[in-house]
This record gives C-alpha cells, structure tokens and sequence, in this order.
C-alpha cells in the first residue's frame, strides 16, 4: 500500500503493521514538528520506547525538510523560511549520537521522495509514529509521553539515551576541574528576547539564589544555556560555572545535566534531559497544567502550582509560577536534603554522580 502524507489534509491508504520487521523507521516530518532541542531529545526516547514494543534492535531516524511546505505551527513558519529548514536541522542532529539503538539516518528535501523510499522498503520496517498519526501530522511532544507512561505501566522502566565513554571521559574530566570536592548541579537558564520571552529565567532570583548558598553550600552550580544567553552579572558568583565560557558542545551540556548530583532550570531544551532519568530535578515556571488532558494520564498534578509525570521518580518536579529566589531555594532544599550529597566520597572523587546508566 502506499502511505500519501498531505500537509493540508489526511486522507491516505494506510499500510498495517509489518510482521517480522527487523527495523523501526522513525519519520520526524518538520512540516508539522518543530525543530527544537528539546522536542527532538523526547523523540529520541519515543524511537527507543518504539523499538521495545516492537521488539527491534535498530532504529533509522528520516526526517523530512521539504521547503515547499510550510509549517503547520504558525510560530515555526514565522522562524523557519523556506531555505534554512535544513540548517536548523543540522543544529539539532547531534542528539541522534544518543540513541543506543541508531541505525542509519536520513534527511529528505521534498515529501515526494520519502514516500518513494517508505514504499520501496516498507517490508523492512515497522514505522514510527503510527501511520494514523502520521498521516495527520499529530505533533508528537505529548504522543511520546504518552507512549513512555504506557511503556513504564507494562515494564516498570524506560529505555535510556545513552553517553559515549568519550562523553562521560570528558564530564568526568569537566567537573574535576571546575566542581572539584563539591557538590554538581545543573541549572538551565532561559534568556532569549526573540521567541516567547516570557518564559525567560528571572535571572535577579537566580542570583539572589546562587549568593545565598555561595557561603553556605559545598555545590557549584554549572549553568547550561546558549553563549547568547549568558548574563555577565552571574559571573560574580564564585559557586557558579557558565558552560560557554569553556566552549562546550550541545552533546557536553547535555552530559553535564545527565551525570550532575541534580538539576534546576527553566522549561527550555535541556529541561529534556533529565525527565526520563534517576536523579532529581525541578524544572520552573512551565505552561504544563492547563494543559494535564493532552498528556493523556501520563502528566498529574501534585499542588496547588506543582505537577509531575505519573513515571516519575521521588523529587521529580515542575512548577507552574514564576520562579523567585524563595521558591528556588525551597525547590533546592528538598533535593539537598534528600542524601547526604556532600558526604558521597567516592563520586565526589570520581567527579561525577551517574544517577543513571549512560
């Protein structure tokens, strides 16, 4: 059967499920998902959680950059024309290194040609999203969550992205330097004027917040964020690190967040990172609760101004206010003194608190 994909309506044959399929084909159509780091962090988890359920050990990732097609998303047509499809895509294309399970990937230029390869090779393939999803063009953010949270009711755990041993060399080398003796914690700051500023960090509360524990606290704060991004006032803080200043990639500022002690920060792109892992987080001022039907379950609420996935571990949080210094140093409390994060000598040593696997 062939699979027509139409970027105004649906309305296509739709090929069933193969039986004995060796390979999931992932299809990130950029017509209607948008071409941000943390939206493609989630997929990478839904291609792993695919993978399991179909029982496959090798995922093609195909993405779809047609310039003839405008975003289905008003505000990703507004910041993408017609000719940088592609040089957004290739900004983000180095999470994919963080799937276990990447086979091949592969970018096409008009909708025509993929539906020419899908249907030249679909017998090798069971196909993510589903094709009714697909077909629509169902943007996938909320899909993913809720294929994880069916996934973790089945199996009790969610299959991880995954760190090189070159990735954790280098973090375990980057806190040794910069967080040596103390306690590691992530933050990420959002401070971007050009697109939904109003979800920008409140950096006044942030400082307030890192002079707070500068005399107090055994923890040095590594702040993960675009160079653009950067406040110089926040440097006048001894206990805090901006990343950028040591030329770190996306993939080492991600690897910072998975292997710190914990993570704070605004709901932005490496937020991604650590909602599918162990260690604790809380993640400010987000958008998530008029919005609890679309997660299908797998998003609850926990307080008055607080939600939390339904997987979720202890100390897995997001807020839905604004962030001030009282709230983050309450936020922050919880986690410190969850353990004795200052008393883990040989992660200390090591540099490096693998909450969890990769």
């Amino acid at each position: 059967m062939a699979l027509r994909i139409n970027a105004s309506r649906p309305g296509p044959a739709i090929p069933p499920p193969v039986a004995g399929a060796r390979r999931l084909l992932a299809v990130i159509d950029h017509a209607f998902q948008p071409y941000h780091l943390g939206d493609l962090l989630l997929y990478m988890t839904g291609t792993l959680v695919a993978a399991e359920e179909a029982g496959v050990s090798t995922v093609d990732v195909a993405f779809i950059v047609d310039p003839s097609r405008t975003p289905a998303d008003p505000i990703m047509a507004a910041l993408v024309a017609k000719d940088s499809g592609l040089p957004h895509l290739m900004a983000a294309l180095p999470v994919l290194q963080l799937n276990p399970r990447l086979g091949a990937f592969l970018v096409f230029d008009r909708l025509a040609d993929f539906t020419a390869y899908f249907e030249q090779n679909q017998g090798r393939y069971q196909l993510w999203p589903p094709a009714p999803l697909l077909v629509e063009g169902r943007y996938l953010f909320y899909e993913v969550f809720k294929a994880v949270h069916a996934h973790h009711r089945r199996r009790g755990a969610i299959p991880q992205v995954a760190f090189s041993a070159a990735l954790r060399g280098w973090t375990r080398d980057f806190l040794e330097r910069h967080a040596a003796g103390r306690v590691p914690v992530t933050v990420n700051l959002r401070n971007n004027p050009g697109f939904h500023s109003h979800r920008n960090s409140v950096l006044p509360a942030w400082k307030a917040f890192f002079q707070h524990c500068q005399e107090r606290l055994p923890v040095t704060f590594l702040v993960v964020c675009a160079a653009s991004e950067m406040d110089p006032g926040l440097r006048a803080c001894p206990n805090v690190v901006y990343a950028k200043d040591h030329h770190t990639t996306m993939l080492q500022d991600l690897a910072l967040v998975r292997h710190a002690a914990f993570h704070l920060g605004a709901a932005s792109g490496p937020a991604a990172m650590p909602v599918f892992g162990a260690a604790p987080y809380h993640i400010v001022h987000c958008d998530m609760l008029p919005h609890l039907a679309v997660y299908g379950g797998a998003l609850v609420q926990s307080g008055p101004t607080e939600v939390r996935f339904a997987f979720a571990r202890d100390l897995q949080t997001f807020g839905t206010e604004v962030e001030t210094a009282e709230s983050l140093l309450h936020e922050f409390g919880r986690m410190w003194t969850s353990r004795d994060w200052a008393a883990d000598e040989p992660r200390r040593r090591a540099g490096l608190f693998m909450a969890s696997a990769g």
